[in-house]
């Protein structure tokens, strides 16, 4: 008797069951509607900043000027000695620029730091890398590489990486004449968990990799064997990271650096889905200092979808290398004034105008002109000497002379 009755009391019936799965069907569908709705109100272009970040008119050749450090700032060149009126700067719609900085974990040198240009309009992503030795003026210490900034700024606004970044930012838009609107600050713990989170990254190694950190409290090494192999999150620390063995150190790595963005791109790509988007998610959140809202996130991460490959582009800024022996001892990357120009124009520049050389780098800011060597590559028309795009580094690679 008692069987019987638990047996009845685990059926369900005919029209109980009907109304359940008209229940979760409703639930589903209602779901599904607010998923629609909330992408539709997210999927929001955003709305940019329009002031310019940079001074316009062209500098007197009348008056010396001194900059914030009280040093004489060279007069620019005024073409025939008579000053044109400032040229109006608008900007090109659907065109977003990114600074992305990346430091280690024990000091808080920007080993990466990038701008990125965006036209959602055209489906193309510029990438320009700066080298972490290029000198530059943000202070009046004897350490001026470009690496050192944030730590700088760091200190300024008494370790706030927000107020830093916004500081960063600012230096560089005044001194390069580019808009930046987003910042993305980023621990290597991020790099690690990212390409775990897709499976790995496939490249080629170009040669041996073996280093190891000699500092006490080092405990870094890097050993990676030439050819093609999948990288996982460690080892693709390992590659990013290494500079030891090319002929130009940090031109060197820099070219490893775009060696590994488009095979981290295109794998991506292939192994974008809800669990890898959930998981990327979670590693911003934990190692991402941004200025992003969700809201952007969800537009430019629908629209990086669109992304072709061919149109992703790798450079990065003109100059040389060179080692300071006058007061200091130290290797500087020395940007090309002309060549720094260029760059930005044809790949940074977001509006409807050419920056000017009237008005590019008002401040003088990369180069020492009372060191004739820094002065005299910063003088040089150096332009970017290689051009590469995402697909064409993932099947023929970069040749990256080695020591």
């Amino acid at each position: 008797m008692s069987t019987n009755k638990t047996r009845s009391a685990r059926r369900m019936p005919k029209q109980a069951k009907g109304v359940v799965a008209i229940e979760v069907t409703v639930i589903v569908a209602f779901v599904l509607i607010a998923l629609i709705v909330a992408i539709q109100l997210f999927y929001q272009p955003p709305d940019v900043d329009h002031k310019l970040p940079f001074e316009t008119g062209p500098m007197s050749t009348d008056t010396a000027q001194t900059d914030q450090y009280g040093e004489t700032i060279p007069s620019a060149p005024v073409s025939g000695g008579v000053q044109t009126p400032p040229i109006e700067y608008v900007r090109r719609e659907g065109v977003y620029n990114f600074l992305i900085a990346g430091h280690d974990r024990v000091a808080v040198n920007t080993d990466v730091m990038i701008i990125a240009s965006f036209d959602t309009k055209n489906n193309s992503l510029n990438l320009v890398q700066i080298p972490r030795d290029t000198y530059a003026e943000y202070t009046t210490g004897s350490y001026r590489k470009i690496n050192g900034a944030l730590g700088k700024y760091l200190v300024q606004n008494s370790y706030d990486y927000n107020a830093a970044m916004e500081d960063l930012m600012d230096f560089l838009m005044k001194n390069l004449n580019i808009k930046l609107d987003y910042y993305a600050l980023i621990d290597l713990d991020i790099l690690q968990e990212m390409v775990d989170a897709i499976g790995g990254v496939y490249l080629t190694v170009p040669a041996d990799m073996d280093f190891v950190d000699p500092t006490e409290n080092g405990g870094f090494e890097i050993h990676l064997k030439a050819g093609p192999q999948l990288l996982d999150g460690k080892k693709a620390e390992q590659f990013v990271r290494f500079r030891y063995g090319y002929v130009q150190a940090d031109i060197g790595r820099n070219d490893a650096q775009k060696i590994f963005m488009a095979a981290f791109l295109e794998q991506y790509k292939k192994n974008l889905n809800l669990s890898t988007l959930k998981k990327t998610i979670e590693s911003m959140l934990k190692h991402v200092t941004t200025n992003l809202s969700v809201n952007d996130c969800v537009f430019f991460a629908k629209e990086a979808l669109e992304l072709d490959l061919s149109k992703v582009v790798l450079v990065s800024m003109p100059g040389a290398d060179l080692l300071v022996t006058e007061g200091e001892y130290s290797w500087y990357f020395v940007l090309s004034r002309a060549g720094a120009l260029d760059a930005v124009n044809r790949y940074l520049n977001v509006y409807t105008e050419d920056i000017t050389d009237s008005i590019f780098d008002h401040g003088y800011a990369f180069t020492r002109e009372n060191n004739a060597e820094i002065h005299k590559i910063y003088q040089t028309q150096t332009l970017i000497s290689h051009v590469y795009n995402a697909q064409d580094v993932n099947q023929e690679g970069i040749y990256i002379p080695r020591t």
